[in-house]
């Protein structure tokens, strides 16, 4: 029975469930088989994505995303993340820019991640992996938006410094929705590292990813827009 709901991708307690049920399962999610080759790991992703609800296609289209920075502390990193459909499934490009907004013309790093992204129980979960140097995993979990217009999704996002220590580190994290077209070069050059109190920056977006823990509570935790 395991080696059965392994090969065509579904649970125990769903194979063994009211053929009318079955049928309805597979008629909304599908069937897609492993291929042998695959690990328990890759077989878990592959479910997850499965289990996405197809909803996500309402987020597709360009973001700025905005955090406070884990190598630069004290600044605010804008940076551009494009989530739209790849190979049939929810995946996603950000690009960091580690120039300092006072200094354009310095010397500063570049980052780019490719990842997946999955609409599981109202959450929006985003995992990416580091394509340059290969050496970051990265988790971002998000509230969705439950308006009719997509505007701004906040949540949490989690990773390490880019300095020697490379301290796993969260923070909360805001992607403002630009929309399904936007100019990727124009979008790049207001990227970078920002001072909270900058005038370009929304106060209102630097008050959403102010990384305070309320009085009472133990840890930090999303707020919801």
């Amino acid at each position: 029975m395991r080696r059965i709901c392994e090969f065509f991708g579904v649970e125990e307690f769903e194979i063994l469930s009211p053929h009318r049920d079955l049928r309805k399962i597979v008629e909304i999610r599908g069937i897609r088989t492993v291929g042998e080759g695959d690990n328990y790991l890759i077989r878990s992703l592959k479910r997850g994505i499965e289990q996405s609800d197809p909803a996500i296609q309402k987020y597709y289209g360009y973001y700025f995303t905005y955090y406070h920075s884990f190598s630069v502390p004290g600044k605010i990193l804008k940076a551009v993340l494009h989530l739209s459909e790849r190979d049939g499934i929810a995946g996603y490009k950000r690009i960091e820019r580690l120039v300092d907004r006072e200094q354009p013309l310095g010397a500063g790093f570049v980052f780019k991640y490719e990842g997946v992204a999955l609409y599981l129980r109202e959450r929006i979960f985003l995992i990416d992996r580091e394509i340059l140097t290969g050496n970051e995993i990265s988790h971002s979990i998000l509230y969705p938006s439950y308006k009719n217009k997509v505007s701004l999704l906040t949540g949490l996002t989690l990773g390490t410094a880019g300095q020697t220590s490379r301290e796993p580190i969260c923070s909360r994290i805001l992607l403002e929705f630009l929309g399904p077209g936007a100019n990727l070069k124009a979008c790049l050059g207001q990227c970078g590292l920002y001072r909270p109190d900058s005038s370009e920056l929304d106060p209102t977006i630097v008050r959403a990813i102010e990384n305070v823990i309320p009085s009472g509570s133990s840890a930090l935790r999303a707020l919801p827009n």
